[in-house]
This record gives structure tokens, sequence and C-alpha cells, in this order.
């Protein structure tokens, strides 16, 4: 779980996504009955250009491909 946040912060200060949430069974895990589930949820708000019809995630995949490969 850490390291996750720790990517999401690195995304987020790199301009890459905008403010980022954790969701699903990893934060229900929190607040109530655990679940032994093994993903993590995360909704983000994506930098698109004004006026863009498409969302593309290419600024995501090249930057994890960056710190992963």
């Amino acid at each position: 779980m850490q390291k996750v946040c720790d990517v999401l912060e690195q995304l987020l200060t790199g301009g890459v996504v905008g403010k980022y949430a954790i969701g699903g069974a990893t934060v229900a895990g929190f607040h109530g009955e655990p679940l032994a589930t093994r993903d993590i949820d995360v909704f983000c708000f994506l930098n698109v250009s004004e006026g863009s019809f498409l969302v593309s995630l290419e600024a995501i995949f090249k930057k994890l491909s960056e710190l992963f490969f």
C-alpha cells in the first residue's frame, strides 16, 4: 500500500495526474470489515488540454514505465 501511495505522490508532484483518492475494498478495510482483496482502486483527475474531446493516458503510462523499467 505504501509503495502505491509513493508512486501516486510522484505522479501528482510531477503533474501527470491531479488530485487522487483510493477507494474500493482497500478503503472499506479502514472503515469496516476488512476484505481480502489484492487490488487498490485509484480514482484521479487527469490533466487534459482545454477543449479536448479525448482523454489520453499516454502521460501516465510513460511516467510509470520510466519509474519501473
